[in-house]
């Protein structure tokens, strides 16, 4: 592909300054030719005169090695580019700077052929030699000028690999092209016009003896059409980078941050285009460690911590919180290597994270094989006893490959164990349980640390109670208990998914604490 296009760049890049070169050089001829003819020369006369003639072999050699030049100039860039090698910063270099040193050179191809030719015809009958070398001046500005912008754009997929690399040195500023622009534009055909006035009038140096009304007149066309020509292309090299970064903006602005926009100026446009891929890619990596860090930490958390910058905080708050645990990983991770103690955790731990999401917790911690869930903390919730209450029922069915063996497996009175065939769990390994304890009440919500180290956290009795119910739930049949004070919490719609089964001692506590469990386990 980039074989094709860098045949593409060199016929768009020869064709288009092989035509500027062509038409300057039968405008500066028609012109000059115009001038010099007398008032019954005609301009056939004028282009018939032996010592004119040299116009007839000069033009095309000077046009010809125009366009050798130009391929001197791009030939070794479009190397590199063809084959798709990483240019070098010196490659870099000379590729950018091809468009300056094109308008040099052919600057001063120009005034080489012009002054010949002025030379050539010196010995003219018609006095033809200081026209032409103000005519060679006139062509050459207004060629070399037009050119720059030309091969700037045609060279632009060049300049775009180029400039993936270390950045150029800034070359024509976006005031210095309009200045350009108006050089060649306006004050060069202007100045022509005044001088042709002026020598017409004076006589001197030379005498102008044909009407100067059809030059001017060709002089003011030259002057739009080049006007119109190189306003084009000065608004183009600025217009078109501002939108490709306005569009790049829109789909940021969408959600989108891996955008980048191609490098192809050495201007301050350059530096604006370079600019917005540092800020695409500051904003990707951002985007990158607020999910790294939501991960981490909880993405409730992470906006928390994004949102406010002042450290530590927290305040006492009402949540409910659960605590579940596994049973029996200590025995399973002696069977089995720790890779795949770590795939049965994670695949444990991915239905708690899920169900919890789903009913707008957070988990707050994973300790091992267990895990802390809070609702209604960092971020307020509506009903945090219905949500907790109803996570916990949902885990229980989402754990039901963990259910306990039948009876006739589980003597009265035993702790009842799970089937050899638990998630994750092959035929005759140690078997595999878990309980779920819930609480609610009124707990700190903040950071705990230090300034050099914290994180988010809960303290409270609920906290304490949610962990000792959880290691009871691991003897329920249903696997499940909960403190009753959550369920009076709840509302009754959520309510009556519950059933009192008395008080139990909890590690800790003085007195007996209200507990519920699941009323179809």
């Amino acid at each position: 592909m980039t074989a094709r296009q860098a045949r593409r760049v060199a016929v768009k890049y020869g064709a288009s300054l092989i035509a500027l070169n062509i038409a300057a050089a039968v405008q500066v001829i028609f012109v000059v030719a115009l001038l010099a003819r007398s008032e019954t020369a005609t301009v056939g006369s004028i282009l018939t005169d032996p010592a004119f003639s040299a116009f007839r072999w000069i033009v095309p050699l000077g046009i010809t090695v125009g366009a050798l030049a130009g391929i001197v100039l791009i030939l070794p860039t479009l190397r590199w580019f063809a084959h798709e090698d990483i240019p070098t910063v010196e490659q870099s270099k000379r590729a950018t700077r091809i468009p300056l040193h094109h308008t040099a050179s052919h600057l001063a191809l120009w005034l080489a052929f012009g002054f010949s030719m002025a030379a050539l015809t010196h010995d003219a009958e018609h006095d033809v030699t200081v026209l032409i070398v103000i005519g060679t001046v006139f062509g050459a500005v207004t060629t070399a000028g037009t050119g720059y912008l030309l091969t700037e754009r045609s060279l632009r997929p060049v300049t775009v690999l180029a400039s993936t690399g270390t950045p150029a040195r800034r070359e024509l500023s976006v005031l210095a092209r309009l200045i350009l622009t108006w050089l060649v534009c306006t004050a060069i055909p202007v100045a022509a016009i005044t001088l042709i006035v002026i020598v017409h009038s004076t006589g001197k140096p030379i005498a102008i003896p044909a009407p100067i009304e059809l030059p001017i007149l060709i002089v003011s066309a030259i002057a739009l059409g080049t006007g119109l020509r190189g306003t084009i292309l000065v608004a183009r090299s600025v217009s078109e980078p501002v939108r490709e970064v306005s569009q790049g903006m829109t789909e940021i602005e969408k959600g989108r941050t891996d955008v980048a926009v191609p490098v192809y100026d050495s201007s301050e446009i350059g530096s604006l285009q370079r600019g917005f891929n540092s800020m695409s890619r500051g904003l990707t990596e951002r985007e990158r460690l607020r999910d790294l860090f939501g991960r981490h930490v909880g993405t409730q958390v992470a906006s928390r911590a994004l949102e406010q910058s002042d450290f530590p905080r927290g305040d006492v708050q009402y949540a409910a919180v659960l605590f579940i645990d596994l049973v029996g990983s200590t025995a399973f991770a002696v069977d089995h290597p720790p890779e795949r103690v770590a795939e049965v955790l994670n695949e444990f731990l991915a239905i708690v994270v899920d169900t919890v999401d789903d009913n707008l917790g957070f988990i707050n911690k994973f300790e091992g094989d267990a895990a802390l869930a809070v609702f209604g903390a960092p971020q307020p919730i509506d009903n945090p006893a219905a949500a907790a209450l109803k996570a916990a029922r949902r885990l229980r069915l989402a754990l039901g490959s963990l259910d306990t063996r039948n009876s006739a497996e589980n003597p009265a009175g035993s702790a009842p164990a799970t089937p050899g065939h638990s998630a994750g769990n092959p035929a005759g390994s140690a078997p595999m349980d878990f309980g779920i304890g819930v609480a609610a009440g009124d707990v700190f919500a903040g950071d705990i640390g230090a300034l050099q180290r914290y994180e988010y956290t809960v303290i409270g009795e609920p906290v304490n109670c949610a962990a000792r119910l959880s290691d009871l739930a691991k003897l329920a049949p249903g696997r499940v208990l909960v403190s009753s004070r959550l369920v009076d919490d709840a509302g009754a719609d959520e309510a009556r998914h519950w059933q009192s089964t008395g008080p139990v001692e909890l590690r800790g506590y003085q007195t007996p604490v209200e507990v519920s469990a699941v009323s179809d386990a």
